[in-house]
């Protein structure tokens, strides 16, 4: 029976998404209220999906070292120290539950899954507002809903559970909205700027691996900077993006303890990343197409969704070549592809074969 709701569930938003789709055109464009209709008929759809399947088990010792970390703020009167030591060196991905857990919610596994479900529920709604800027609204719906139908309906355990990953896409999918809305239209205000440079150095204290991520959308926002001059707001980006390292390494500094900052947050992961201490598989190996195919493109959970992104994603390019190039094209071409290779590389780059690693494509459309 909840199978059978499931998928009736899912035709009848498709079904309506689609028929919004070909009736309404860019002249007579979807109403704010029935776009807001439909989004609140998705989530609702996810939450009634999802909200029945979460059991207070452990599904991922992942999950429980970040409630480990909250059961320890609560317990040790020094909370700064705690929360940037007794984290496993991933603060950011522990404030969301401290911050729930601020509200009187009991942090367990039911309670961090919901964190998850609402933390990707925010992701789609900002690429909702990233893909508005260059599609209909209609096809943006849509492009929204297949992300949304996958949360939803995986029964697939290492991507329901709470982990550094949402935590990390979240704010890797708000920078890159920043990122092209500024360079669609021009204009960034240096309030923007600042909030821009600090998520984007907040990025290693959710997870190492959003690394290289955070490098090709803060490039290439100081190259979009450079292009109209805005040299003033360069000098912010940069200073923004360095201070969250700078307060830690003050902070650190002031206790006494500075060398424990970059072993437990550089050089930890360094060896984890870049070496066969954690992981047997040498490096060379880690980025081959073999590993590439049996580790992504066939894992039984969501293979076929992996390999549509794929298809569309190749499809679109060929598309993109006999369209007219432009400087604006050329750069967001570029962007899209760089954020998608340095996406595969966060997954390779380790040599251990997670699972969750592989929800850093999910939003790569």
């Amino acid at each position: 029976m909840e199978n059978l709701l499931t998928i009736i569930g899912i035709l009848v938003i498709s079904t309506w998404l689609i028929v919004h789709y070909y009736k309404i055109n860019e002249t007579t464009p979807v109403s704010r209220y029935r776009e807001s209709l439909l989004l609140l008929a998705m989530i609702l759809f996810v939450f009634i999906t999802r909200i029945p399947r979460i059991e207070n088990i452990e599904h991922n010792v992942d999950t429980s070292v970040w409630i480990a970390s909250i059961l320890a703020l609560k317990v040790f009167p020094d909370k700064l120290w705690v929360f940037l030591n007794y984290t496993d060196s991933r603060p950011l991905t522990v404030l969301p539950l401290y911050l729930v857990s601020l509200l009187g919610v009991e942090i367990n596994y039911i309670s961090t899954e919901i964190v998850a479900v609402v933390i990707w529920l925010t992701i789609g709604l900002i690429l909702h507002k990233t893909f508005q800027l260059f599609i209909s609204t209609e096809l943006s719906l849509i492009l929204v809903w297949l992300l949304w139908m996958v949360i939803a309906t995986s029964h697939f355990s290492d991507y329901n559970v709470y982990n550094s990953e949402p935590p990390g896409i979240l704010a890797i999918t708000l920078c890159t909205y920043w990122y092209l809305k500024f360079r669609k239209t021009g204009r960034i205000s240096p309030y923007k700027t600042v909030l821009l440079g600090f998520c984007l150095g907040s990025l290693p204290y959710i997870k190492f691996q959003n690394i290289p991520m955070g490098l090709v959308i803060g490039a290439f926002s100081l190259v979009a900077m450079a292009q109209l001059k805005y040299w003033k707001l360069i000098g912010l980006l940069i200073l923004s993006a360095l201070l969250p390292t700078l307060l830690m390494n003050i902070y650190y500094l002031m206790v006494g303890k500075l060398s424990d900052f970059w072993v437990n947050y550089f050089w930890n992961y360094y060896y984890y990343s870049y070496s066969t201490q954690f992981s047997s598989m040498p490096i060379y190996e880690r980025f081959g197409w073999n590993r590439v195919k049996w580790f992504i493109l066939s894992i039984e959970t969501s293979k076929w969704f992996l390999r549509g992104l794929i298809a569309c994603n190749i499809i679109f390019m060929f598309w993109w070549i006999k369209s007219k190039i432009d400087l604006f094209r050329f750069f967001n071409f570029s962007f899209a592809v760089l954020l998608v290779f340095t996406s595969f590389y966060a997954i390779l780059q380790a040599g251990n074969d997670f699972p969750h690693y592989i929800l850093y494509i999910f939003r790569r459309k």
